[in-house]
């Protein structure tokens, strides 16, 4: 899954594919009609981003199985999620 951030006339969207792009632009939108600045959306943009990739790695590696989704956020499946690299 190759995801990027792009600037465009609407502001700070996701390009990429995958399943939680629409709902994530969907709510990068709703920021920008809330009068947030472009600066701020693109910083959540950029974390949306990284929270994606995240997501993605952790289920190739096989880490969120059985999790239920965001059930992972709650209760951790693997015993290292939140180590910090060696």
């Amino acid at each position: 899954m190759a995801l990027s951030v792009e600037c465009c006339a609407a502001g700070h969207r996701l390009r990429g594919e995958g399943s939680d792009l629409e709902l994530v632009n969907r709510f990068l939108a709703h920021l920008g009609t809330r009068s947030f600045s472009a600066a701020t959306v693109r910083a959540y943009a950029y974390d949306l981003l990284n929270f994606l990739r995240f997501l993605a790695d952790h289920r190739a590696a096989g880490q969120l199985a059985g999790c239920g989704g965001t059930a992972a956020l709650r209760a951790p499946c693997g015993p290292s999620w939140h180590a910090r690299p060696s």
